[in-house]
């Protein structure tokens, strides 16, 4: 059974049900829950080693959703989806080759209609670079996912490794999002730290991918979208002390959106229209759905209780790095993005996740022990 949870992201990586209200999330959020109910006798046999951090995130979700009503979010159900299929997942033990090749295959999928995109094959709907959603629904989820994604297929054998990495990099320079920049040097960057292979090789690996991924964002200005998020941040940083210990609930930034904007405006122009639409942070002015920063959202959405249980879980991980350093460079990847976007409100991105937790948890020879209840 360790060919489960690989078998399982791939195939919500390339799931796609256009009769569906939405045809990229929920088809995906639908292939979680049917994993994890495979994966419950693999729970079963290794209770062990589920983690309890995750589940405290689950249950701050759940106490959060049921004090404001907010089960109906969609938010609500991928941050509990995600949790459980985290947990259910450590129960595994990992088998890196074939985790590579199923991986490598969606990516192929992936990277391979997001090329045909961008050189207009066919598409989705959309306009520019948001023609190029793949099977994720944007070009800055398909993004999301390749960046992270992609480090687990460094086991592959070179030919096919060289193919899934060069359509990879070509995919995160054709869907033009500068967070890809970030998180792809932070992730190198945690390999040369972790000296993962010849370090000269990749330091010059790292300068010809980020020269490639430079040049995939050169028409766009990253000025504006650095203001941007910094507006979003604005809007939404003074209402951190707003939220008690289980937070505003899953969802709570569409829902207070409106309110919050409203506040910031005021605050800056009193009741003036006028001084309102010569503020050069107008054309940002509108309603959310996220933060673009994940790490701010959920303190508002579960509380400090449940986000500090997942950082938990996720620096648990990482002090793993050493056992397999690809992984954790895509762990890097993922986190650094949710600092900028909100991949932790995606059910694909949850999968990605929850394989690279168990790929980084990993012995060095690629076993894993039995062992006691995890943090």
């Amino acid at each position: 059974m360790k060919w489960l949870p690989a078998v399982v992201v791939a195939l919500v990586l390339v799931v796609v049900a256009p009769s569906f209200g939405s045809a990229f999330h929920t088809p995906k959020l639908l292939v979680l829950g049917a994993g994890l109910l495979l994966v419950l006798p693999s729970v079963y046999r290794n209770w062990r080693r589920l983690p309890v951090s995750m589940f405290v995130f689950a249950g701050a979700v759940g106490v959060s959703a049921s004090l404001h009503q907010s089960w109906s979010s969609p938010s609500t159900a991928v941050l509990l989806a995600g949790a459980l299929t985290v947990a259910a997942f450590s129960t595994f033990e990992v088998d890196t080759a074939l985790t590579a090749k199923l991986i490598g295959l969606a990516l192929v999928v992936v990277c391979g209609l997001t090329v045909l995109q961008a050189f207009g094959v066919f598409t989705f709907g959309g306009a520019g670079r948001m023609t190029r959603s793949s099977t994720l629904g944007n070009p800055d989820f398909v993004a999301s996912v390749v960046g992270a994604a992609v480090w687990l297929c460094w086991p592959l054998q070179r030919p096919w490794l060289l193919l899934v990495a060069s359509l990879s990099v070509l995919t995160l320079a054709l869907t033009q999002s500068f967070a890809s920049l970030l998180s792809f040097a932070m992730a190198a960057g945690g390999l040369l730290v972790l000296r993962a292979g010849p370090r000269r090789w990749l330091f010059v690996a790292t300068l010809v991918v980020m020269a490639v991924l430079a040049l995939g964002v050169s028409s766009r200005d990253l000025m504006t979208s650095v203001r941007g998020r910094w507006y979003l941040t604005q809007v939404a940083l003074p209402h951190v002390l707003d939220a008690p210990l289980t937070g505003l609930g899953p969802g709570a930034v569409e829902l207070h959106w409106p309110h919050w904007e409203l506040e910031l405006w005021t605050k800056r122009c009193g009741e003036d229209a006028a001084c309102v639409q010569a503020h050069p942070d107008f054309g940002f002015n509108g309603l959310q759905n996220h933060v673009h920063d994940d790490w701010l959202e959920l303190w508002l959405e579960v509380g400090p209780i449940g986000l500090g249980a997942l950082v938990l879980w996720l620096v648990s991980r990482l002090r793993k790095a050493s056992n397999s350093p690809f992984a954790a460079a895509g762990l890097i990847a993922l986190i650094t993005r949710a600092t900028v976007d909100f991949p932790l409100h995606r059910p694909a991105d949850w999968a990605v996740l929850s394989l690279l937790c168990v790929a980084v948890s990993g012995e060095p020879n690629g076993s894993r022990s039995s062992r006691p209840l995890m943090v």
